[in-house]
């Protein structure tokens, strides 16, 4: 379709053009950006250009906040708080870490506000300010940072998508693989197994949550 084009454009085939050395893909004019430029900085009065439409972007997806806790070495738990960061409170976080942490534990965070009782709450509460570096005499939280990193991996290697309703089981599914990453092939297997054998879920059971909050 492209030649026949350029046959009826021009009046000679690719090799003729290749031959009298015309130019296969003909570019701008010299000069006609500029000329439009000016042309469109004088309709404007030499104001600078501002878009006539407000930006209107919306995001794709909604955006999910996760909450996570690690042992250091040990094993992770994380939980889905919700679509904003108005979900985030000091309350909301606290009542997991109660949950989850022994109150005799060497807690340690970022220097976010909304651990702010974690003293009062554990042994040792600890900080790390990522200003000044990222490991500060053994305390750092590059455990839980890890584990965030392998979650992303998993999402966008394995599931593009994951919509807000069925969070909480890929969070399930990424915390039982990696509570479990040390295990043998087999173990895993054996530990896995006994959990569906006589299990089945239909897709009704599955939305019945989605339809109780849609009523």
């Amino acid at each position: 379709v492209h030649e026949a084009e350029q046959i009826k454009l021009r009046g000679h085939t690719r090799h003729q053009r290749l031959r009298a050395g015309i130019k296969l893909k003909p570019g701008r004019k010299k000069g006609t950006t500029k000329e439009m430029v000016e042309k469109m900085r004088k309709e404007r009065n030499g104001a600078p250009y501002k878009s006539k439409k407000p930006s209107t972007h919306v995001p794709f997806e909604q955006g999910t906040v996760v909450f996570g806790m690690i042992e250091r070495g040990g094993r992770i738990v994380m939980k889905k708080l919700g679509t904003d960061s108005r979900c985030v409170t000091n309350t909301n976080v606290t009542n997991h870490l109660r949950k989850h942490i022994k109150s005799d534990s060497i807690f340690i965070t970022d220097e976010s506000p909304i651990y702010f009782d974690a003293d009062k709450l554990f042994a040792e509460h600890h900080t790390v300010n990522h200003q000044k570096g990222f490991v500060i005499n053994g305390i750092h939280n590059n455990t839980v940072e890890n584990a965030w990193k392998h979650l992303k991996k998993m999402i966008d290697g394995t599931y593009f998508h994951i919509s807000f309703r069925h969070f909480d089981g890929y969070l399930g599914e990424n915390t039982y693989r990696w509570n479990r990453r040390d295990d043998s092939l087999r173990v895993q297997f054996e530990s896995f197994l006994p959990l569906v054998i006589g299990k089945r879920i239909t897709y009704k059971e599955m939305i019945k949550e989605e339809d109780k909050l849609a009523a």
